[in-house]
């Protein structure tokens, strides 16, 4: 009885390891489809910011040409140039920012191969379930071998029963007999 209690924490313990490395799973796969986008993106903003910058670098060289010419010319060139200031800091804030993804992303499959490990690596839940059901197996085994005992003993019992059956109605004919015999040898002593 101990043994089945046991068995029974031992399924309900299996049960929840797997949905909590279900779960697990689940969330390192949104996480990492969420974190694969936002790389994505800052990916195609630091790709749209480098082009700006060529472009402005590109316009500064074939302005330089006529800022000689003019002064107004000039005024431009000054305020290009804190746009590109502007799109170097947002490119350096742009890196930072996926340093600090990749970062985040290491730590999060770290925890996710610890917690693998903690639960008795990949395959634990499939070697518990097999282990169950070998358990299983053996203990199915052992129930028919008892079921057939017991089928045996009933036979044997039921042999038994009808036995004593038969013994009892023939105690009963001879008690009868026996009672009539007494009856007749107390007539005869009366008579004789």
């Amino acid at each position: 009885m101990e043994g089945d209690m046991e068995k029974e924490q031992r399924l309900k313990e299996q049960v929840e390891l797997t949905k909590k490395q279900r779960n697990l799973q689940q969330d390192r796969k949104a996480f990492s489809n969420e974190t694969q986008s936002k790389l994505r993106k800052m990916q195609t903003t630091i790709a749209r910011l480098k082009k700006d910058y060529q472009n402005l670098v590109d316009e500064l060289i074939a302005r330089d040409a006529t800022m000689q010419r003019n002064k107004s010319d000039m005024q431009k060139l000054i305020s290009d140039d804190e746009e590109i200031k502007r799109c170097k800091r947002e490119i350096a804030e742009e890196e930072d920012k996926q340093k600090d993804l990749d970062m985040k992303m290491s730590t999060l499959r770290q925890m996710i191969l610890s917690e693998k490990e903690k639960l008795g690596g990949i395959n634990a839940t499939r070697d518990d379930y097999m282990h169950v059901q070998k358990q299983i197996r053996i203990l199915e085994n052992r129930l028919d071998k008892a079921n057939q005992k017991f089928n045996d003993a009933m036979t044997h019992n039921n042999k038994l029963k009808a036995q004593i059956d038969s013994l009892r109605r023939e105690r009963v004919i001879f008690e009868n007999i026996y009672k009539l015999s007494l009856i007749h040898i107390c007539r005869c002593r009366r008579r004789g």
